[in-house]
């Protein structure tokens, strides 16, 4: 009776998926399937879902079911987790307070970007407008320490002006040579000047005025030295009357449009040297700003 038994479920066990598989088989054949392009019945679809949740039962029971897939090495998993622990702190990005400033700003090399910025600033717009005054050539800290303010400490020939007056139909060569005086003299109140946009366009203008007013001709990047300013101003060609260029012009005052009086400015025509000219308004009285800039030739 016992190996009767054992027959049985032997049968059960290497047999018995088999069996319920052809039942499947078998349930599915009976179906009757509808025509291509229509759509199966509700009660055929439900038949069919019970019949296959029926034959899994079976198969379950008797052990049959294929067995759940192994899980992955415990040791692959745990290196996989540390690799993306590593590249997560990696990608990581800090949370600050905010306003805390950020340690590597305050590193040498912005520091002495820094502070070469601030020299350019002192040496190009802050030294010219203090030439000829008590502060010339003095630092800030210098400055601060006479308790005194610059700003509001009259310069020489207060008002005055010295216009040179050019065009681009004049040589290079001598318009470089007054843009070099009238660095060597330093004193903003003497301008280089155009009456308008060279053939009529701000490119053409600036291709024309570049090579004339870089220490380097051929000077394109940031932060190339310049010897003077060339600025477009086509008042004093007006006001003054100027006909012909180059043209160097003493004002007592800044011209701002309009027609001033003859005893109010002086004009020199002729490519004679800015020095020259400056010394020759200085010998007529003209002014105080003549006198204090012939003091330094």
């Amino acid at each position: 009776m016992q190996k009767i038994l054992q027959g049985i479920k032997w049968t059960l066990r290497e047999i018995g998926p088999w069996l319920f598989m052809g039942a499947l088989l078998l349930g599915l054949a009976m179906i009757e399937f509808p025509a291509q392009g229509q759509s199966p019945s509700k009660a055929a679809v439900d038949d069919l879902q019970l019949r296959a949740k029926a034959a899994a039962a079976g198969m379950q029971a008797q052990g049959a079911v294929a067995p759940q897939a192994q899980p992955a090495n415990k040791s692959a998993v745990e290196a996989a987790q540390e690799r993306a622990k590593a590249l997560s702190e990696k990608m990581k990005i800090e949370n600050r307070p905010q306003g805390e400033a950020d340690a590597s700003f305050d590193g040498k090399r912005f520091n002495d970007v820094y502070q070469k910025e601030l020299e350019r600033q002192r040496q190009t717009v802050f030294a010219p407008m203090l030439e000829g005054s008590e502060f010339s050539g003095k630092s800030g800290q210098e400055i601060l320490r006479t308790g005194k303010d610059p700003r509001f400490t009259p310069l020489p020939g207060e008002g005055e002006r010295i216009y040179i007056l050019v065009s681009s139909s004049m040589p290079s060569h001598v318009i470089r040579n007054y843009l070099k005086s009238a660095k060597k003299l330093g004193n903003p109140r003497i301008e280089v000047l155009i009456r308008g946009l060279v053939q009529d366009g701000m490119p053409q203008t600036m291709e024309w005025v570049r090579p004339l007013i870089m220490a380097k001709a051929n000077c394109r990047e940031e932060g190339c030295e310049q010897v003077w300013r060339i600025n477009i101003n086509p008042n004093p060609f007006r006001d003054f009357g100027v006909t012909k260029v180059p043209a160097i012009v003493w004002s007592k005052r800044e011209t701002r449009g309009g027609q001033p009086s003859p005893a109010d400015f002086a004009l020199i025509y002729g490519d004679g040297s800015l020095n020259s000219a400056i010394k020759t308004f200085a010998e007529a009285g003209l002014g105080e700003l003549p006198q204090a800039l012939a003091n330094t030739f």
